[in-house]
């Protein structure tokens, strides 16, 4: 007893805060849940496809998990899905025509074969899928393939260079539903299905309009449905076929589904009207409302259920059909699109974006979103009344304040958003100094934001005569005219005050300006003109700035990164800046000088982070060893664009907004503490168990600081060097051998020296 009384007693010990988090090195998607756009069902889950990622809804308590391809997917852009509930495996396919199949097992097999297959020219996306008799087909912009559904190997093909909607199995036929009518062929094994030219088209004679498109083919009650724009028809297999519905007037059919005694046909119009029809075979119930505003699918459970696949928000579905429709929403940001993202004391503001890298408008209305620890908050015209009534579109920036609630975002379109525990401040020209663009004179465009050590908010505007302003710590404002461009776009402040701010398009550059003692006045204020003609700089294009741990400023180009490490020599137009030249493949060459930086980040232990328009480049401190390249084929990375980039310095994480959603990385690193605290420091996972062979981390150190681990009787075990505020061991001892079971201590010190006694600062728990 006594002996497990002291094991309980080292346990509650090692116990980490972090042990439900993230394991270094693992991803974490933050993408929107907001719509389920396609619909499909197993005996026991409903299964939504977002464009990003699957929605899996237990039909018992409506649980919820997510797959993306953080943990389960191969990609991103979903364009079809059906569950074979014979063969019990989900079958995605992607806009680009790759496929997975889920088994329920929680595996997934990729097939990229259509996608890989470089000799088919042509559209081959995949519109729909269907199964039946081990087979599996495939409907896309350039025929009909089939796959085996045990073997999952494409057996025969038909290349129509015609795109197929659907394709059914019906009294000895294959069916296809095609943009310029309907096509068969004999389901004969003697007759050549890769054919083409032995498919039937069944024109007018057979009932139909002359080459009316096609777009989606059922079964119901032994006859064989056929939906065109406005009419959908019924085929028995002997005679014509026969106008079983018409569409309603102004309405396009959208899609056919068969489920519980019910034929489904969806509609929608050119506006956001949609409607379902639900036809029993003898009276239609007509569905629109709140329960369809852009509808895509539906589908009818066990339980008769109505579940709606729609491209506005909300899971929707109805307890029976014709009811007034529930709604499920989940936590997630509102949108996939990010242009910048700031965390402030764990707390993530990402702003959606919005703006062309030209600066053009895209008149976007998805707002901010915030995540805490309750999750996420999203903002924008539809739940909140200051970014409706001011129009504030194209949200661009957002900076939140260093010491108190407030929020600021940035709008391209229409001003500077102020958020705080009293409401919303909306700040225009006529209650501040922004001034509208040159031309645009309507238009506020914000393209910066930054707090300075005082608290003081420096903001860039894009076009405007005096483009840069500051709202400061007590609430008044200034305006200041910038010698060289009136096109400024993002900035940073760094810790000598100085602002570093990009000038956007291909005749751009940087602008160091210096504000001086007083802010309010010009008088004091110096600044400087950096570009290709009297720096470093390969290119006037620049996209990014960042100080890192050192005080050197990283600027981002089109053609690489460039250092300046200057203090005030910056203002003689001596310091020229860096391009480091590091070795690739044994020659040397530029720093990414083939690389598109669009944005810069520094990790915990001064790393680089840079986002490409070829994904993530992580660098060493001094930017000469590559720690890694994330690209969407290497990694979790939703797409190889990236767009923005924020380090949270408490947790580790690496937050990444790409065009196609924003996920997180846990990074080796966190923030330094100034001075050990023995109850802040603690390792995680701990205990360690038994079949655990990743890393540990050692979190809540001193900047760099010197780690031993030794056993329980002072052995020395593995010994490192913090990675900012953290280091990392492999649980393995000095020989590389995986160490036994035991508790361990952990050494940490500024220096070298461990003679200090209360160098110990935490235990280890490894299980075996």
């Amino acid at each position: 007893m006594r002996h497990y009384l002291i094991y309980l007693l080292l346990l509650s010990l090692c116990l980490d805060l972090d042990a439900q988090g993230l394991a270094i090195g693992e991803w974490r998607s933050h993408l929107p849940h907001q719509n389920g756009r396609l619909v499909t069902q197993s005996e026991k889950k409903i299964i939504y496809a977002t464009l990003w990622d699957l929605i899996i809804i237990d039909k018992e308590d409506q649980s919820v998990d997510f797959i993306s391809k953080v943990n389960g997917l191969s990609d991103t852009g979903i364009d079809a899905i059906h569950y074979d509930q014979e063969h019990e495996y989900l079958i995605v396919a992607y806009e680009n025509s790759n496929i997975d199949i889920l088994r329920d097992d929680e595996t997934t097999i990729n097939i990229p074969n259509i996608k890989e297959n470089t000799t088919i020219s042509g559209d081959k996306r995949i519109f729909n899928i269907y199964t039946a008799d081990e087979r599996i087909f495939f409907s896309t912009g350039i025929g009909v393939l089939q796959m085996n559904a045990e073997s999952l190997s494409f057996t025969e093909n038909t290349i129509t260079n015609i795109r197929v909607n659907d394709v059914i199995l019906y009294d000895g036929y294959v069916y296809a539903a095609m943009e310029d009518g309907l096509y068969r062929i004999a389901d004969d094994p003697q007759i050549n299905f890769s054919d083409f030219s032995l498919w039937e088209l069944l024109d007018e004679g057979f009932g139909l309009s002359s080459l009316a498109e096609i777009i989606g083919l059922e079964l119901s009650e032994e006859r064989l449905i056929i939906g065109t724009d406005d009419v959908v028809y019924s085929y028995d297999g002997d005679s014509r076929a026969d106008s079983l519905l018409i569409g309603p007037k102004d309405f396009n059919l959208e899609f056919l589904a068969q489920d519980e005694g019910y034929l489904i046909v969806g509609y929608r119009d050119d506006a956001f009207s949609s409607q379902v029809h639900f036809w029993d075979g003898v009276e239609r119930t007509i569905v629109g409302g709140e329960c369809v505003s852009r509808v895509l699918d539906a589908l009818i459970d066990e339980r008769g259920r109505v579940w709606y696949g729609e491209e506005f928000p909300g899971i929707r579905y109805a307890d029976e059909v014709g009811q007034s429709c529930q709604t499920l929403s989940y936590d997630s940001p509102y949108h996939h699109s990010s242009s910048d993202i700031d965390v402030q004391e764990g707390i993530v503001y990402v702003a959606e974006g919005g703006v062309t890298d030209n600066f053009q408008y895209l008149f976007s209305r998805q707002g901010y979103y915030i995540r805490d620890e309750n999750g996420w908050e999203n903002f924008n015209e539809f739940n909140t009344s200051a970014i409706r009534e001011n129009e504030l579109l194209s949200m661009y920036r957002t900076a939140a304040h260093p010491s108190d609630e407030r929020v600021y975002v940035g709008s391209f379109w229409g001003g500077l958003l102020e958020m705080s525990a009293d409401g919303y401040q909306v700040f225009r020209q006529e209650n501040s100094s922004l001034e509208g663009a040159v031309g645009d004179e309507a238009r506020e465009r914000i393209s910066g934001l930054a707090f300075d050590r005082d608290e003081n908010l420096w903001i860039t505007t894009h076009g405007a005569a005096r483009p840069l302003h500051v709202y400061t710590a007590t609430g008044e404002w200034y305006s200041f005219a910038i010698d060289g461009s009136m096109l400024l776009s993002d900035l940073i402040i760094d810790e000598q005050g100085r602002l570093w701010m990009t000038i956007g398009g291909t005749s751009g550059g940087v602008i160091v300006y210096d504000p001086g003692e007083d802010i309010t006045s010009s008088s004091d204020d110096r600044q400087i003109y950096l570009n290709s003609s009297n720096t470093e700089l390969p290119t006037n294009r620049i996209y990014a700035a960042t100080e890192d741990r050192d005080g050197d400023i990283w600027i981002g180009s089109s053609e690489g990164p460039v250092i300046f490490d200057c203090g005030d020599d910056i203002w003689t137009g001596e310091c020229t800046g860096v391009r480091r030249k590091v070795l690739q493949d044994s020659i040397a060459a530029f720093l990414l000088a083939d690389q598109q930086i669009r944005c810069i980040e520094v990790d915990g232990a001064n790393q680089k982070w840079f986002g490409t328009s070829n994904g993530v480049f992580v660098q060493s401190a001094d930017g000469d060893d590559q720690i890694a390249h994330y690209t969407a084929d290497n990694s979790p990375l939703f797409d190889d664009q990236i767009n923005a980039m924020a380090y949270d310095g408490e947790s580790g994480e690496m937050y990444i907004g790409t065009d196609k959603g924003m996920l997180s990385i846990k990074t080796n690193s966190t923030n330094p503490e100034n001075r050990h605290r023995a109850a802040d420091v603690h390792a995680y996972p701990n205990p360690v168990a038994p079949d655990y062979v990743g890393p540990i981390a050692i979190r809540g150190l001193t900047e760099d600081a010197e780690v031993k681990i030794t056993d329980i009787n002072g052995h020395l075990v593995y010994q490192t060097t913090a990675l900012g505020g953290q280091a990392i061991w492999d649980g393995q001892n000095q020989d590389g051998k995986r160490v036994t079971a035991g508790v361990y201590l952990v050494f940490s010190s500024e220096s070298s020296s461990f003679r200090d006694p209360d160098a110990f600062v935490t235990k280890i728990m490894v299980l075996r």
